[in-house]
C-alpha cells in the first residue's frame, strides 16, 4: 500500500510539528519486562511510563505510525480508551503479528481511530529539500522497495535482535521498536523522523542515501543495473 502523498516536513502545513515513529510497546505486557529487559517492576510501572510519553512528547498535530504489536490481551473498548487520550488524531497503523485483526480490521472501532491500517506501507517524506523514500512494516524486509535508490525501511517485531546484523550490513534499514539500539539512542520510544535521519547519516558518513544504495547494494533481481 502507498500514501501518494509527501508528508512535507518543509510546508508551512508542517510548520512546528514531528513526525514519529514507534512499534512493540506492548502495553500491558508483563513478560515484555523481562524479554526487553525494561526498567520497571511492574507492569503498571510501564504502563504509566508509556502513557506518560505520549503525553508529554506528542503534541497536537503530530503525525504517528507505529508498526504494530501496542497492546497486549487488552479489550477493545481499554484499547480505544487509550488512543482517544492521545494529543494527536493523526495517527497511522501496520498491523502486528500481536494484534488482534478484528479490532482494526472489518470495521473493528480501534481500527476507525486511525487514518490508515496497513501490513506494509511506502511513503514520502520531504526535509530541508529532500525527498525520501520510506518503507514502514511490522517485520523486517530483506530487499524493499527504492532500497538501491536512497530508500530507507523502518519495522519492528525483532526487539533489538537483528540490530547487529543490520548494523553491519549496508542496508539502509532499521529497528524503530521500544527495545531496540534506536530507541535507546534517542532516549524515547517515540522516534522522530530527523532521528531516523541521524541515524542513518551515521552510517553513510554523511554521503546522500541515493549515492550510497547504488554505490554499495547489488540487485538480486536478473537484469538491474544501478545507473
Amino acid at each position: 500500500m502507498k500514501i501518494s502523498e509527501i508528508f512535507d516536513l518543509d510546508s508551512k502545513k508542517f510548520e512546528g510539528k514531528k513526525l514519529y515513529f514507534c512499534s512493540d510497546i506492548h502495553y500491558n505486557h508483563e513478560n515484555a519486562i523481562r524479554f526487553g529487559k525494561r526498567p520497571f517492576s511492574n507492569v503498571e510501572d510501564m504502563n504509566k511510563s508509556i502513557l506518560d510519553e505520549f503525553q508529554n512528547k506528542l503534541k497536537s498535530g503530530d503525525i504517528l505510525f507505529t508498526l504494530g504489536d501496542d497492546f497486549w490481551r487488552m479489550k477493545e473498548s481499554s484499547i480505544c480508551k487509550i488512543i482517544d487520550s492521545l494529543p494527536t488524531k493523526n495517527l497511522y497503523k501496520i498491523v502486528g503479528n500481536h494484534d488482534k485483526y478484528g479490532y482494526y480490521w472489518c470495521g473493528g472501532e480501534a481500527g476507525k481511530r486511525y487514518k490508515m491500517l496497513a501490513d506494509i506501507l511506502d511513503i514520502s517524506v520531504k526535509y530541508q529539500g529532500t525527498v525520501y523514500s520510506v518503507v514502514l512494516a511490522h517485520y523486517p524486509i530483506y530487499d524493499f522497495n527504492k532500497m538501491y535508490h536512497g530508500g530507507i525501511h523502518l519495522f519492528g517485531h525483532v526487539h533489538g535482535n537483528l540490530d547487529d546484523e543490520f548494523e553491519s550490513n549496508p542496508r539502509l534499514m532499521v529497528d524503530v521498536g521500544y527495545d531496540g539500539k534506536l530507541a535507546k539512542r534517542v532516549g524515547s520510544f517515540l522516534i522522530s523522523f530527523e532521528d531516523v535521519l541521524d541515524y542513518f547519516l551515521d552510517k553513510t558518513g554523511g554521503l546522500d542515501f541515493d549515492t550510497w544504495g547504488r554505490k554499495n547494494y547489488k540487485s538480486t533481481v536478473k537484469g538491474y543495473e544501478a545507473e
